[in-house]
């Protein structure tokens, strides 16, 4: 699907949620996105739910911040 952004690359560095949200944002827009990630880690955002006892996840087993990039999508 094409959009404004088509032809254009992003490499996303960021982590926790704005910055890979934005990313999420440009792809929607048509820009190729790559996101760059800790190579051991990951994203720090993947090892949260281990400082809130699991309570990141939605009944049905969603993941609350894959929700959120979906709502934004929707609005």
């Amino acid at each position: 699907m094409g959009g404004p952004l088509e032809g254009i690359r992003i490499l996303e560095c960021a982590g926790f949620l704005s910055a890979p949200t934005a990313g999420y944002m440009l792809g929607d827009l048509g820009a190729e996105v790559i996101k760059i990630e800790d190579r051991v880690k990951g994203d720090p955002i993947r090892g949260m739910s281990a400082y809130f006892g699991g309570s990141l996840y939605l009944p049905g087993g969603i993941n609350i911040f894959f929700k959120q990039q979906i709502e934004i999508k929707k609005a």
